[in-house]
């Protein structure tokens, strides 16, 4: 039998797949191409039967390769299908940027409509991925290197097949995280939720602790005390909750209370504030972010933190992506309406590997502008907010240079208060 497993992974062949696969014993071991196709197989957890039907090759070539696979402990056989170790992480060697991260935007449904939502333009009827197709994007994900996941929408629990992907990518081996509203989360979700070895956490965002607030700013009907026992549901079952509030001008008076719920019920939020872009151009949209008289009062009664050691994000199309649920991939999920390619057209490969993709990457670093600035170290600069807001990628948006010299403004006028 010739090999199709090497521990050599120091060569990095252009335009060839070669996969590379890291065992329990923490060595890394390459695949040929010819071998890719029945290991996708495995990765989806199908019985060797069906991978011979699938990739046409013989029972007793497939034995040679399971008995490779078994002894460099990458597999083990359970229940009639195949399973890979979970320490198993394997990737393509053959591109300048590997993806770490990936958002995949699961669904556009929502139950709230946010008045701030950026992903007001993907609310739009388009065809949507399969659960085929994502297990796919998660396969090739797999490929290019990727280790962690968040699954976003719209709201995620509203995707019909959630559960499916959920059990595939946690049997594929990423760690992944869950964005939620918190509103649909009972006991039956929970109770699937806790069995996941790799979930890292359910990220709920609070948008008031008042029925009036979330009627103004979500603009549906919602009592936020069924947000809150759902959050400490999750808690109760070990599950690592992160609670993000909105801070914003709509939500300041409830913003205020945030020291009092978090006793009361023995929880607590994320303190960082973020800078609310608009999801229109500035010129159009309504301003949310918090007056300077609000963001004072927030600080000074310690209910916010205010950073000062703040980067520029340079991360877009070097260590993550995004895939919209019609598999729009962007290189950052605020560019979402500027995709350099779709997974239904494209590999994510090919699609990573473009000239498109590669147009993006060269023009990755700050604005001279900004990079000279003297409230730099409060800026939260993202390419992804100028392409909103400025239609720009190396655009400066105004908006979010008055904010961030309030931020510099009260967290000065605090440090001898505080």
């Amino acid at each position: 039998m010739k090999y199709h497993i090497c521990e050599d992974v120091t060569t990095r062949l252009k335009g060839r797949e070669i996969l590379v696969i890291k065992g329990k014993n923490g060595k890394q071991y390459r695949l040929k191409k010819e071998v890719m196709n029945m290991w996708k197989g495995i990765m989806e957890g199908i019985t060797e039967k069906e991978i011979v039907e699938e990739t046409g090759i013989s029972h007793e070539l497939l034995s040679d390769y399971l008995k490779e696979f078994e002894k460099h402990n990458l597999i083990k056989k359970g229940e009639g299908k195949l399973q890979v170790e979970k320490t198993v992480l394997w990737e393509i060697y053959d591109r300048k940027y590997t993806i770490h991260k990936a958002g995949l935007v699961i669904t556009d449904e929502c139950n709230l409509r946010c008045r701030h939502c950026y992903n007001e333009f993907e609310r739009e009827k388009r065809e949507k991925l399969t659960i085929e197709q994502w297990k796919d994007v998660v396969i090739q994900l797999k490929n290019l290197g990727c280790y962690n996941i968040m699954i976003t929408g719209g709201e995620a629990l509203l995707y019909k097949n959630i559960f499916d992907l959920l059990d595939f990518i946690d049997r594929s081996g990423f760690t992944f995280t869950i964005n939620s509203n918190g509103i649909l989360i009972d006991e039956k979700i929970v109770s699937k939720l806790k069995k996941y070895t790799n979930l890292d956490s359910v990220c709920i965002t609070l948008y008031g602790l008042s029925k009036e607030t979330y009627a103004d700013f979500c603009r549906r009907e919602i009592d936020p005390q069924k947000v809150i026992n759902n959050i400490k549901l999750l808690n109760e079952n070990g599950i690592d909750t992160i609670i993000q509030f909105n801070y914003n001008n709509n939500t300041f008076e409830d913003a205020l209370e945030l020291k009092q719920f978090e006793k009361k019920y023995n929880l607590q939020l994320n303190k960082s504030i973020s800078y609310i872009y608009s999801n229109l151009t500035a010129s159009k949209s309504e301003d949310f972010n918090l007056s300077d008289e609000q963001l004072k009062r927030l600080y000074d009664e310690k209910i916010i933190e205010i950073n000062d050691k703040c980067n520029p994000c340079t991360s877009c199309g070097r260590e993550r992506c995004s895939i919209s649920s019609r598999g729009d991939v962007s290189i950052c999920e605020l560019m979402g309406a500027h995709p350099i390619g779709n997974i239904t057209k494209n590999s994510l490969m090919e699609i990573w590997s473009s000239l498109e993709c590669e147009r993006f990457l060269e023009n990755n670093n700050p604005n001279q502008e900004c990079d000279s600035c003297d409230v730099k170290d409060f800026c939260v600069r993202c390419d992804g907010v100028s392409l909103i807001e400025c239609g720009d990628r190396k655009g400066i948006s105004k908006r979010l240079c008055d904010y961030t010299r309030k931020l510099k403004k009260v967290k000065e006028s605090g440090v001898i208060k505080r």
